[in-house]
């Protein structure tokens, strides 16, 4: 059965199913590499923040105008008592 035709320039179904799965061969082939490199990509950032390139200070957050305490425990109490 011909799927396209035009004077004596025609494709089949054989050519077509070629074609489709060459696509998915090259799209498979692609995605594959594609995530290889996601996973290297992966171990090494688990590398930097394991291995302490990357410290906790880099993600802290600093607070100003906190109350005075003398203790941590006395300064939670004073924040669960302005947040409540």
């Amino acid at each position: 059965m011909d799927v396209f035709l035009k004077g004596s320039m025609y494709l089949d179904k054989q050519i077509v199913a070629f074609v489709v799965v060459g696509l998915d061969v090259v799209i498979a082939i692609v995605l594959y590499f594609g995530f290889q490199h996601m996973k290297a990509m992966q171990l090494l950032t688990n590398q930097d923040i394991n291995d302490t390139v990357v410290m906790a200070q880099d993600f802290s957050v600093m607070m100003v105008g906190l109350p005075a305490h003398d203790s941590v425990n006395e300064l939670r109490a004073e924040m669960w008592d302005w947040v409540e």
